[in-house]
């Protein structure tokens, strides 16, 4: 793993272990001889699939199908590439509170891997922030930034509706407030995900048996006060 140490101290400024999960057993990924040479490295679960081409992960589902398919403990770290332009930084993760897959690009034949480079460190610093900021009020975190700028956020608040962003947070220098001030509520999405089981929701008949339950509670201790006032 030296290599891709190095690569990501000398060209993000960024050191490996604050961005690996604690304890967390990492395998080389990329065809090398040597893993000290490999840039790409995963989980166990990675060795199974490792989602690091379009077709892997986008499926026909909304987020994309990566985030229903992977299963926890799933991470991959590094760079790879393929073809002209298809050059990129991967950092996926699949959790209970987040599910991440960041594909920022890095170099190819038209883009610039010094300049590249340089944006990954605050983007992951911001959403780290913002996942840490947030984490008392969010049930879970799904977010997507691909190399087309394709992108796609939800928050799932505690209380509250799911929240949907469509865009990319990288192109907005990594302001991870837009996620709260412009993400809309949408129902044919959250069904997707209730299809998946992301995100639950309170069938209809458990919330008019909640509000009778309700009703009657408040019926009982008006009725008890007045008979108590009445033997007064």
């Amino acid at each position: 793993m030296e290599r891709l140490k190095q690569y990501l101290e000398q060209f993000c400024g960024l050191d490996i272990t604050s961005l690996v999960p604690q304890g967390m057993n990492l395998f080389p990924l990329d065809i090398t001889t040597d893993a000290n040479q490999a840039l790409l490295f995963g989980s166990e679960h990675s060795l199974t699939k490792k989602y690091i081409v379009t077709s892997d992960y986008m499926g026909v589902f909304y987020p994309p199908g990566f985030f229903y398919q992977a299963p926890l403990g799933y991470f991959l770290i590094g760079f790879w590439g393929h073809g002209l332009n298809s050059h990129a930084f991967y950092y996926s993760e699949i959790t209970n509170f987040n599910r991440v897959l960041f594909r920022i690009s890095t170099g190819g034949m038209e883009g610039n891997w010094i300049e590249d480079c340089k944006k990954i460190k605050p983007f992951l610093e911001s959403f780290f922030e913002f996942r840490k900021d947030n984490v008392k009020k969010l049930k879970m975190i799904v977010a997507f930034e691909d190399i087309d700028g394709k992108a796609s956020y939800v928050l799932v608040p505690k209380k509250g509706e799911p929240l949907f962003y469509s865009g990319s947070i990288l192109f907005y220098d990594a302001d991870f407030t837009r996620l709260w001030k412009y993400s809309e509520v949408n129902p044919q999405k959250k069904a997707l995900l209730m299809k998946h089981g992301l995100v639950s929701d309170t069938p209809k008949s458990t919330l008019k048996s909640n509000f009778k339950q309700g009703v009657s509670k408040i019926v009982q201790v008006f009725s008890e006060f007045y008979s108590k006032n009445k033997m007064t």
